[in-house]
């Protein structure tokens, strides 16, 4: 019924998922999607990011996600449905509230925004754990799923990246 008390996505540097408090086996799905290009994201452009979860015998499902590169978190995320979601992890994850939780017929979605991070990040992949309680009033029987997926850097980011590096001003007349 709570939120997540972050850092429980299962990314590499969060390390946990909700397993660590809810029994059941980690059930890898793709249920992340984006409106970010085939072609890659664009440093600043704003993209909505959701999760489509699904299981018919959950009674309640919560989730968290974050996003990393190599180079660390890259979570810059606007919350657009305040009612059902919001930040956590010192605003590096989004999290359900208490009104986000209930399935129609097995199925839940939460949408939000990611802005894109700066030129040269690279591929940024969004690391989610999704738990599907049973509602028994405990943590035991309760489904966990991991999901992740990858989006690429444009390459016109880092063509313009590298371009700016190479910029000089005339005359010098130092």
């Amino acid at each position: 019924n709570s939120a997540s008390p972050g850092a429980k996505t299962g990314s590499p540097i969060d390390k946990e998922t909700c397993a660590q408090c809810h029994s059941g086996a980690l059930n890898p799905v793709d249920w992340i999607s984006t409106n970010i290009p085939a072609a890659g994201y664009v440093t600043g452009e704003k993209y909505t990011v959701t999760i489509n979860a699904n299981d018919p015998a959950a009674v309640k499902i919560g989730f968290e996600i974050t996003a990393e590169s190599a180079a660390g978190k890259q979570a810059s995320f606007v919350i657009t449905d305040d009612t059902k979601t919001k930040l956590v992890n010192s605003n590096k994850s989004v999290t359900h509230k208490s009104a986000g939780i209930t399935p129609v017929n097995g199925s839940i979605a939460w949408s939000f925004d990611w802005i894109a991070p700066a030129a040269g990040t690279g591929d940024v992949t969004f690391y989610a754990a999704i738990n599907a309680a049973n509602g028994n009033g405990s943590t035991s029987g309760d489904k966990i799923y991991t999901s992740k997926l990858t989006v690429a850097e444009s390459k016109t980011n880092i063509v313009n990246s590298k371009e700016i590096n190479k910029f000089n001003v005339y005359p010098n007349t130092a």
